[in-house]
């Protein structure tokens, strides 16, 4: 539509891409015989973009855009850390305070360090580390077309 004699959707371009799984399989740090018998939450993401094209910007083509990141700000679990395999000489201790806290429980929840080290040890909180992606992010951006 035209809007005081100019048309603000004309060379505009929105887009989107997302993902959608269940969750990946793990074994109980209560059953190592149950070899993945149980799933981490699903995970979901959604990215989104959207672009202007100038046909005369300083005297050539350009494109203004805004990317934004998981928009929705879905948290992924480092898979890798917090489930991976456990079995019964070696069992995995995030796995063990994800299966009986609740997830942020100060306490007694899932925190992130390795084997040797306690929380005392870092200097500043690694609970990012607990994630497998990032937190919802912006860009923007301005590319000229030679």
């Amino acid at each position: 539509p035209e809007v005081f004699g100019v048309y603000p959707f004309d060379n505009l371009v929105v887009s989107a891409n997302s993902f959608a799984r269940s969750g990946r399989p793990y074994t109980s740090p209560d059953n190592a015989n149950d070899v993945n018998g149980l799933r981490s939450p699903a995970e979901y993401n959604t990215n989104l973009r959207v672009a202007k094209t100038l046909r005369n910007f300083l005297g050539m083509p350009a494109t203004l855009y805004l990317e934004v990141f998981n928009i929705f700000n879905q948290k992924i679990y480092n898979y890798n850390y917090l489930f991976s395999t456990a079995n019964k000489i070696d069992q995995n201790a995030a796995t063990a305070a994800y299966t009986h806290y609740a997830f942020d429980d100060p306490a007694s929840g899932v925190k992130y360090w390795d084997d040797q080290n306690t929380g005392s040890a870092y200097a500043v909180d690694h609970t990012f580390m607990l994630y497998g992606n990032a937190p919802r992010s912006f860009t923007f951006g301005l590319s000229f077309q030679f």
